[in-house]
């Protein structure tokens, strides 16, 4: 069964966690392209030890994208004795993992790959429920996303006032308030069972950093006060969870980290970075954001010439988008494309 990608368009701009962990397959070979199908989300099954594909079974869709290469994926998603599905956050592993090559690939495409999965893993009933989770999650991400459009013009007032921005004062309130609030989407958007298994984990988390903040950037209290704080802190959190904070893979907890409260304030994404990771590694990570922030420059200059050819009213529709697809050419290399038309169509350009 398989509900059509129509019913999933309200899907706006994505910031996806990277894929879970995965397989890593050795002397992979490349997969060949299979001719889209849309209308369908039945696989072609293939035999599980069959390493040179990606996935489990012979895609409709083709190859995934280049960023996925060398990973094969297997997700197992649980059912119960009457054939329901078992909510767990396998289920969002499954959607974030296609979901992480929202740049790379048509959005009807990326659906339509999750579509295919889910058909292949169940039957019905939880082939229906894990449908109508996705759905839900996509209505969730939606409206995340509308929240953090609204947060980043708060967040840049900041500098627009000439203050600093920092992790204290209205700033570690403006963090607070943006996590109750999104938050408060995953109890509009999401069942409570698929609340608990996808967040409740993150959300401790993000209370324990937020906390944390706050201790470090109280001026009232001497750096001998603020160890004694924190300590307070980790002996009020569960024993399990302070051991996999002190057993976590560095990278994942990095993602973590920055994920919470600095990511707007370069400064204080800085210090984050070097207390998860060392200083060598920060300043390389750093080096990585000054390339997506070039990436993005050229993403929003291309923006302005686009806008001005869609606004060219002596343009048909046609013309508009052989124009664009030449503007494409002459900014950005064949790969760079292919995002940039993703990026348009998430952004519903047309």
């Amino acid at each position: 069964m398989a509900i059509s990608v129509v019913v999933f368009s309200c899907l706006a701009v994505w910031h996806w966690s990277k894929p879970p962990a995965v397989d890593v397959v050795e002397n992979r070979s490349d997969i060949l392209t299979v001719t889209k199908d849309l209308s369908s989300s039945e696989p072609i099954k293939i035999p599980h030890d069959d390493q040179s594909s990606q996935l489990p079974y012979t895609s409709r869709h083709g190859a995934l994208v280049s960023s996925l290469k060398g990973i094969y994926f297997d997700r197992d998603l649980a059912v119960d004795e009457q054939g329901n599905l078992r909510i767990s956050s396998d289920i969002k592993d499954v959607f974030d993992f296609f979901f992480s090559a929202i740049e790379e690939e048509e959005l009807d495409v990326v659906l339509a790959r999750i579509e295919e999965y889910l058909n292949y893993k169940l039957e019905d009933p939880a082939l229906t429920q894990a449908l109508k989770a996705l759905a839900d999650y996509v209505d969730y991400k939606a409206a995340v996303y509308d929240l953090e459009a609204a947060f980043s013009e708060k967040i840049a007032s900041f500098s627009a006032t000439g203050q600093q921005v920092s992790l204290g004062g209205e700033y570690l309130s403006l963090v607070k308030e943006r996590l109750e609030l999104v938050k408060q989407l995953r109890q509009e958007h999401l069942s409570v069972e698929l609340h608990e298994a996808f967040y409740s984990e993150r959300e401790q988390y993000d209370d324990y950093m937020l906390q944390k903040l706050q201790i470090n950037a109280d001026p009232a209290l001497s750096p001998s006060q603020k160890q004694a704080s924190l300590k307070i802190l980790d002996s009020q959190m569960p024993r399990a969870f302070i051991e996999s904070r002190q057993s976590a893979n560095p990278v994942a907890l990095l993602r973590e980290a920055t994920q919470s409260a600095s990511e707007s304030d370069p400064e204080a994404l800085y210090v984050q970075r070097v207390s998860t990771v060392g200083e060598p590694a920060a300043q390389r990570l750093s080096e990585l954001d000054a390339e997506r922030a070039k990436w993005t420059s050229r993403y929003n200059d291309y923006s302005v010439k686009r806008d001005a050819i869609i606004g060219n009213t002596g343009l048909d529709k046609e013309s508009q988008l052989n124009e664009i697809n030449v503007l494409r050419q002459q900014l950005f290399s064949e790969t760079e494309q292919v995002r940039v038309a993703s990026l348009d169509q998430i952004n519903n350009v047309f």
